[in-house]
């Protein structure tokens, strides 16, 4: 009672919703369609042609803040342009804030698209901006949102995808055409080491075999571990975890052995959890896995690809082409 008598506008209406909120549930992640293209976005729902697949809430930036210099050699730009949304003859990219967007791919058989942008009707797009210059945009707040559009019918479990742009399409083309792999020493795929049998390799083994420079153990423990640990308990014994209730620490093995208790006489590890300063026994290797350390994946090579997705020339305001006859960004 307390709560809603300070937050009494939190319930609303179903007329109000449905003139005013927009549904953030109609896409899902998953393995994409496209070959190596990691993950997209899913309809959860049918969806008929014209309607609103996701708002897109946008954050406004300068292109030239997603330059990544060594010492004062650019070498590359940052990971999150790949995400992003502009213009090629604009400094202005605009970033959206919207569940699972950022999972949906180009396709390279337009046949295949079925969404498209579009600038919001709702009072949260200010349509005026339009005629404001990029240098008087990027010193306000929120205030511009675009809208994904389904442009036909789109069954439940269909993959959704987005043209990004005869632009984006060039550039990726010339990327692979002209591709050579980054010599990168002590480096190995996590794939490799997810597909790999055999027991884990423990700390005085990774003496003489040490894993690749780029790789972190993680162990997947129950969450309860985060509250039960005390001064009295330094060591504790693995459980069983659910989906709901798993943690996920990295960690380091200290020993393996064979369990006495388990009819396949298979391998468990003591393990230490690194930040926990605590360790665990029992750990199977079901509940052991790798990832990439932070900045160290092939998204982070130098050589990486990185180009923004291209807004229509029909809706990008003319006024927003800075670049227009420009051949440097600066």
């Amino acid at each position: 009672a307390a709560m809603q008598s300070i937050m009494s506008n939190v319930i609303r209406s179903p007329e109000w919703l449905e003139d005013n909120a927009f549904c953030l549930d109609n896409l899902r992640p998953s393995v994409s369609t496209v070959p190596e293209a990691g993950n997209g976005a899913f309809a959860t729902k049918d969806l008929r042609k014209g309607k609103i697949i996701a708002p897109l809430p946008l954050i406004q930036v300068d292109r030239k803040s997603m330059r990544v210099f060594r010492k004062d050699i650019e070498f590359n730009k940052q990971l999150i342009l790949n995400y992003s949304y502009g213009h090629k003859d604009s400094t202005l990219l605009l970033l959206p804030m919207s569940s699972f967007v950022s999972y949906i791919n180009n396709n390279a058989d337009k046949s295949k698209v079925n969404a498209v942008l579009q600038w919001s009707t709702s009072t949260l797009h200010n349509k005026s901006w339009e005629d404001d210059t990029v240098e008087e945009i990027l010193l306000r707040g929120r205030g511009l949102m675009l809208e994904l559009i389904a442009t036909s019918d789109i069954m439940e479990g269909e993959e959704i995808f987005l043209d990004y742009g005869t632009h984006w399409d060039e550039a990726w083309d010339n990327h692979v055409k002209n591709w050579v792999p980054t010599a990168v020493d002590n480096y190995t795929p996590i794939h490799r080491l997810a597909q790999a049998e055999g027991a884990i390799r423990t700390m005085d083994e990774q003496e003489k075999d040490p894993y690749a420079e780029n790789v972190q153990m993680i162990c997947s423990v129950d969450s309860s571990v985060a509250t039960d640990i005390s001064k009295e308990t330094p060591e504790l014994s693995w459980n069983d975890y659910s989906v709901d209730t798993d943690a996920r620490f990295p960690c380091n093995v200290v020993d393996k052995y064979q369990s006495a208790k388990s009819a396949k006489n298979e391998t468990l590890y003591r393990v230490r959890l690194l930040g926990k300063q605590i360790f665990m026994r029992d750990v199977p290797r079901k509940a052991i896995g790798f990832e990439n350390k932070p900045y160290t994946s092939d998204l982070h090579l130098e050589t990486a690809f990185r180009h923004e997705i291209h807004i229509l020339d029909d809706i990008f305001p003319k006024k927003w082409m800075n670049l227009k006859n420009v051949t440097s960004l600066g």
